[in-house]
Order: structure tokens, then sequence, then C-alpha cells
């Protein structure tokens, strides 16, 4: 992976840097680019790395092992600058003057007057390449941060050639890429940018699917617990959950391979999970297992519990996805269970509130009574509650609450006709 700009095809991009006090050419390499010059290394340690204007360097040539010099060819040759210092070299311009045989050749070098005799590997032609202030340019394109964990020297090296470029630069910190190569190339290279941000992208998907096969096989290889249970057939879907959001759920935990529900007859079915971990099957168990709980509360409330048309065992029902079924003296909850006792809770709210209104009607009736304040009467009134007509009376609407910033909205009664006894 790479994590810095340094990369190894820009390392081997070897370069000549031009001494104009010799009027020779260093072997170097470039690290790193900038806009009109280039960091570099040499192939020796006598000159430390340095920062050098794309006018002091050069291309290196192409290798070509077939030349043969000939008399008076224009030539460079490969010496050492300090003779006392013979691992420091470099190429100097010079003309052969003398051939003895196919291996040996005389040289005079351009400018000094020396003379020196040769073997063939020490000789090459001249190189062509100019000053790379005029041979390159550079352009530097800024990606999308989030694709640099997608760039490899692989990519990079493709997208290279297929452009033509002599070089690129990529700064991963920045996420920048710079383009350095002929005026063709990178206008090339410009047009097909788009195209290397996709590659980045999907060497990056690559990588979380391999990461994710890795996964699965390291799970595959850990030994596996088998957690099994039944469930009523009717019972299923609350199982399963709206659009399967209960198996998506336990499967996501970690160390959870695989969970299946499969049908044994008509009133069972058989939950199965594999996982490597016993703490993991237990947490995908509590998701998938069905539990039932009750609520209890006089026959006479069942219509205030209900609210009108059923308006608030719906409400439940549909708040915490379970399943309700009235009985004499309350309410059944079946579904999942963190579900039906939130589904409880809230019934038990909804009870103890019916309670305390007919406790406070009470008392308002006993108030009345002692006063003397009305008669008894039968007539229809309209009025908010649960029920037939029975709940609270409220002025005004309770403030919505607010969580996070977003306001929800308060659950409130409904307005309903009834039929009442009051004074």
């Amino acid at each position: 992976r790479i994590e810095c700009w340094c990369l190894s095809s820009q390392a081997t991009m070897e370069v000549e840097v031009f001494d104009d006090s010799l009027g020779c050419y260093y072997k170097a390499f470039i690290k790193a680019w900038e806009s009109d010059a280039a960091h570099i290394v040499y192939d020796h340690d006598a000159k430390a790395p340095a920062t050098l204007p794309l006018s002091a360097l050069r291309q290196a040539p192409s290798p070509q092992e077939s030349f043969v010099p000939a008399l008076n060819s224009l030539v460079e040759a490969w010496e050492p600058v300090d003779r006392s210092v013979s691992a420091v070299c470099a190429w100097w311009p010079a003309t052969v003057i003398q051939v003895f045989d196919s291996k040996l050749y005389k040289v005079a070098f351009d400018g000094y007057g020396q003379e020196t005799i040769l073997q063939a590997e020490s000789i090459r032609p001249r190189n062509p390449n100019g000053h790379m202030d005029k041979a390159f340019s550079t352009k530097t394109f800024s990606f999308d941060e989030s694709l640099m964990s997608g760039v490899t020297e692989a990519i990079l090296t493709r997208f290279q050639e297929k452009c033509g470029l002599a070089t690129l630069n990529a700064d991963i910190s920045t996420a920048k890429i710079t383009f350095v190569g002929s005026e063709a190339a990178l206008t090339k290279a410009a047009k097909m940018a788009p195209m290397l941000a996709n590659m980045f992208q999907r060497e990056i998907e690559l990588l979380k699917r391999k990461a994710a096969t890795a996964a699965l096989a390291e799970q595959a290889r850990a030994p596996q617990i088998v957690e099994r249970f039944y469930i009523d057939a009717d019972v299923v879907g609350l199982a399963i959950g709206k659009n399967g959001a209960n198996i998506k759920m336990a499967q996501a935990i970690p160390n959870v391979l695989q969970v299946d529900i499969n049908g044994i007859d008509a009133d069972q079915a058989e939950v199965t999970i594999r996982a490597t971990s016993h703490d993991a099957a237990a947490a995908a168990k509590d998701i998938m297992d069905i539990v039932e709980l009750a609520v209890a509360f006089e026959p006479s409330m069942t219509g205030a519990f209900m609210g009108v048309g059923g308006m608030h065992l719906q409400e439940i029902i549909r708040e915490y996805d379970v399943r309700a079924q009235m009985f004499e003296r309350g309410c059944q909850f079946t579904g999942k269970r963190e579900n039906c006792e939130l589904a409880l809770a809230q019934a038990e709210l909804l009870i103890e509130t019916i309670l305390e209104e007919k406790a406070q009607m009470k008392e308002l009736r006993d108030l009345e009574a002692q006063l003397g304040i009305g008669g008894r009467g039968r007539g229809r009134g309209r009025g908010r509650g649960r029920g037939r007509g029975a709940g609270p009376i409220l002025s005004t609407p309770a403030p919505a609450p607010v969580e996070d910033g977003v306001v929800t909205p308060p659950a409130t009664h409904s307005r309903g006709r009834g039929r009442g006894r009051g004074r």
C-alpha cells in the first residue's frame, strides 16, 4: 500500500544533473516534483540530495546495446570526476579520435584537450534529451481524499505508461497527483484523470471484498456454535421483522455467521443461529426470540384502553411492531422481547392514566354534590378521551418534546363523540 508520496516508480526515474563548472553530467534519481524543480538523490554519497531547477536536469537516454563507436563519433564517456576518488563518475562530452578494435577507443574530452583510452562499455552516444525545463511540463490534479486509500504503485504505473508520462508524483497527504511529461502526454493525462479516480475507487471496493472474504474464511475456520429454538408458526413474520430487519440485525452482530428460519409443520418453526462465540449467539437469540407479555385490567376499562375504534391499541401495535390479543381481563402482546416490553410499558402508562382520570372525575362529582351544583341528567357531549367519551379535557395541546433539535409531535388524544353521564 502507498502511505506517502515516495513511490518506487518515481525513485527509478533516472536523470542526469548538469555540473556547469565542469561540463559533465552526474547520474541521479528524481524523488519528488515541484512546478519547476525536482528533489533528486545522486547515485553516490559524495553529494547530498538536493532540490534543483529543471533547467539543470535532463532525462537519461534509452540504452543502446548495439552501439559501436566510429572514428570522429560524438560520444559521452563515463569517467571519474576526480581520479583520486574513482567512485564518483560522470558523463563527459567527448569525440572518438582513434579506434583500436571493437573494444578499445581513444577519446578527446571537449573543452579540455585531454585524451584517454576507454573500453566500449564506458562510451555511449550523445544524450539526445534536452534539459527538462524545455522538454517537460507539469500539471497537478486534486482528488477526493477518500480515494487515496485506493492508490497503488501498480495503478499509477499503468496510468503513466498509458498516457506516455515521464513520471508522476502522488502526494497522499494532500490528495494531489502531479503529472510530468510532454504537452501531448499532459493533455492525454488530463482527459483520463477521471478514469484514474475510478481505478482508485475500484481498488477500494476490491480491498473491501477481499477483507470481507478473509473475515468469512476466518470465521469458517473458527469453531461454530449452533443455537436452535422453536417459535409458533403464526409469529414467524414477527421474528423475521419488516423486510427481514430482525434477521439482518442479528447477522450484523460480530461473530454471528448465519441465521435461518425453517418451518417444521403447520404449528412450529425452527430458528437456527450459527456463531463463533456464545455471547454472539445469545445476542442474536435475543433479537430473534418471540415472547408474550400481558397487562391486566378490569373488564370495565376495556373500552377506554382500546380507544375509539381501537385507536389506542392500534397505535401501540404500529409503534412497536407487536401483535395484540384482548382477553376478558387484559391484553397480551406478542413479538420481540424489547418491543413487547416497550408496548407493555406504554399499556401500563395508559391504564394508570385512565385510573387517575376516573379518580379525579369521582372527586369532582363528589365536590359538586356537596356544593349542590347541577343536577343529574343524561346528555350528549363532545370530549377528548379514551373509550366511550371518558378522558381528560385539554384546553391547550401539550408542548411537543424536543430531542436533538428535532420536534416530535406528542401523542394526543383524539376527539370523539360519546354518551356520558355528568352533572
